[in-house]
Parts: structure tokens; sequence; C-alpha cells
């Protein structure tokens, strides 16, 4: 005896009984061919329901310890509806059975997580998935010191950690809500004063941001403001007193004013006289009630008694005031003296060897007018009490 089965497109010789698993859902035939030694046959037709098998996709995404995992099932289902619902999450837990799911996961690691439907025509569905709870960086720092002067540099030191594979790959620094910085161990400065919070966020390669606070932490103490004014800032040696005027502020406790010359004062304002000609720097330091200092420097000179003063600028326009340009010297008898003056490319416009030699702003003695710009000059000179050649050079800004 020969049976002969046919489902759909397919045969098979087999014996009187087969499975056979449909390929669509519908109501599908089953056709049996029965053919004897004999070579007599009979043929049976029979429709089946077939009903479909849910088709299951869980979605869900990674997450950082302790953050909560969400699955949520996409189920396509053309004909009837689900049943039942049973999770596996992939610890010991009891079994959900709703149609989504959540968990607080306690520990790192990769968890396989499945979903098993059935239909209420009986047909079962399925899928897994992996979820990766990643773990998140173990923040801590520590800093040069807790008390600065606004303005001051400050040191913070990351501490962080976390478990291997993941590393650390950025970091910001937050004094109260205003981020500081991003560097791992920045170095900077803060000029505001007050009493703050300092917080570190550290994110892991796997996007995991945890924090670190310690809160009233950091204080920034006001800094003063250097502050003074010269009578004049240069002096002949006949005359060779500064007054120094005091203009600093923020509760200052304490004044100092190194002078340069070797002299130091702890006067908020006074006089002091110079020995000596030379160029000197006055520098200020003043500081409060935190300790906190601040410092400003002032240039004077004391010359000898030659005074020389060169202006910068000058408009030759024939109406009688600056048309001229020279240095003007005084408080000394000149005992040698050349004046040159030189446009950009270094040719000589303007040469005198006569203290009351000026140039009108014309190119050698031509008359033709120069071009406005700026010139260079340089001055060589001997004074009675400059008996050594005295050379300087500047410039000057022609303007018509």
């Amino acid at each position: 005896m020969e049976w002969v089965w046919e489902f759909e497109t397919n045969t098979f010789n087999d014996d009187d009984t087969i499975t056979y698993a449909y390929g669509q859902w519908g109501s599908m035939p089953a056709d049996l061919v029965v053919i004897t030694n004999k070579g007599c046959s009979d043929t049976l037709q029979q429709y089946v329901s077939v009903y479909p098998a849910p088709e299951v996709v869980i979605t869900t995404e990674d997450i950082c310890l302790g953050e909560i995992a969400e699955f949520v099932p996409i189920i396509d289902l053309p004909y009837g509806g689900i049943e039942s619902y049973t999770w596996d999450l992939g610890i010991v837990w009891d079994e959900p059975t709703t149609v989504t799911a959540e968990h607080l996961y306690d520990s790192t690691g990769t968890y396989t997580v499945s979903l098993s439907v059935m239909s209420n025509l009986g047909c079962a569905g399925f899928d897994d998935v992996e979820l990766n709870v990643h773990a998140n960086a173990s923040v801590d720092f520590a800093v040069e010191s807790t008390h600065y002067c606004a303005g001051d540099i400050m040191n913070l030191f990351d501490l962080s950690s976390v478990e291997s594979p993941n590393t650390i790959t950025s970091w910001e620094w937050y004094l109260d809500e205003v981020l500081l910085s991003t560097a791992q161990n920045p170095e900077l400065a803060y000029f505001e004063a007050g009493t703050y919070d300092l917080r570190l966020v550290a994110t892991t390669s796997n996007g995991c941001s945890s924090d670190s606070v310690i809160q009233h932490y950091l204080s920034i103490f006001p800094k003063p403001e250097a502050g003074f004014t010269l009578d004049r800032d240069e002096v002949e040696m006949y005359g060779s007193t500064v007054e120094v005027t005091n203009t600093a502020s923020g509760d200052i406790t304490n004044w100092s004013y190194d002078f340069g010359d070797g002299s130091v004062e702890n006067f908020q304002s006074g006089p002091h006289m110079y020995d000596t000609w030379s160029e000197y720097t006055i520098t200020q330091i003043v500081s409060n009630t935190f300790g906190c200092s601040d410092t400003l420097s002032r240039e004077v000179v004391v010359s000898p008694s030659l005074i020389i003063n060169i202006p910068n600028a000058f408009t030759p326009e024939g109406n009688g005031h600056n048309d001229v340009f020279k240095p003007v010297l005084f408080g000394s008898e000149v005992l040698q003296y050349e004046f040159v003056i030189f446009d950009r490319w270094g040719k000589a416009v303007f040469t005198t060897n006569s203290t009351d030699g000026c140039w009108a702003g014309t190119v050698g003695m031509t008359g033709v007018p120069a071009q406005d710009g700026v010139y260079n000059w340089q001055l060589k000179l001997r004074s009675i009490d400059e008996p050594v050649l005295r050379v300087m050079d500047g410039f000057v800004l022609l303007i018509r």
C-alpha cells in the first residue's frame, strides 16, 4: 500500500500518518492518494484550519546601573488575539504576565530577557533579547585647597574610577550650577567671591553619567584692588621727590610700597625722594582681612638735569599750531647734537646739528611736502651733566 500526501505545492510519499507545518494560515487543503499494490487508487481531500502564530519582537535599550529597564513587545497577529504573556527577565524573580515589563537591576552584566505569548487560538509566539546593564563611574575628587582668593589658580583633581573594560571619557566640573571646566584635572581661576558647592560629573564610554557633590566646599574670598597715582612719572635730579596717592579699594588693612631703590614704605599715601637718577618701578602691595592681596606697578623716571621732550605727532599745515617737529630740550647746556628723521625705507629726510633746527614736514631741502605717515627719528647728544653720547630712537606721526 502506498500513501501519497500533497500539502500546498509539496508532495510526500509516506505512511498513513504524517506531520506537516503549513507556511501560511487560513483554510488549507490536504490531499491523500492511496494506491494499492494492484495499482488501484483513491483520493481524499480535506481542509485544515491553520491559525497564524504571533510574531514577537521585544524592544528595549541598554541601561546604566540604577536605571529602570523597560521592555515593550511589538506583536504581529493578523487573526485572533493574545491571551497570555509570560516574561523571563533573566533573573530569579516573579515572572511578569503583563503586556509590558520593567525592572530595576541591582548589578551590572548582560541579561537574556524573553517573552512567550499565547493567542486565543492556541498559537504561541516567542522572542528574546540581550540587555546590557552598564557600570557607572565611582566619582571622587580632591582639591589643592578649599580656600582661595578671587582670581587665584585652583587645581582640581579627578579621583574617579569605573569597572573594566569601561573607561571614563568626559568630565564636567561645576561650582553650584556654573560649569567651570570639562578637563579631567583643570587649572582655573574664579573671580566671584562666595561659598560654593563643588560637583563633578563623570561619563563613561557607555554614556553612563554619575556625580559627586560636596556642599559649601569651596570658599572664594574677595580680592582687593590695588591702585595709586603719582603726581608725576618723570622728575629731575634737582626735584626728585615723587608724591604717591593711594586709590586702592576693597576693605584693605595693609599697604606697602617698594620704590625700586631698596626703600619700602608702609603708608597709604606719601612722598619719596630718590637719591640717584634712573628709571624706577614703584610697586604697591595691598591686602585685606582674608589675606588676599593685589599689586600694581608704575614706572617713574628720575632724569639728570637735562630734560628732553619729543612729541609723537605734528600737523605741518601752516596755521601756526604744531607746524614743526623738534626735540624740546631744557635744564642743561648741550655740547653735541644730531637729530635725523628717516622715512619708512630708512632714507634720511631731515638732518640737523642745531638744537633750534626743526622739521617742517618736507623732504630734505626740496620743500616738497612729505607724505602723511609714521617717520622714525634718531637723536644723539651730549650735555654737561651727560658727557657720554646719548642715542635715542623713536617715531613721529605726520598728520596733514
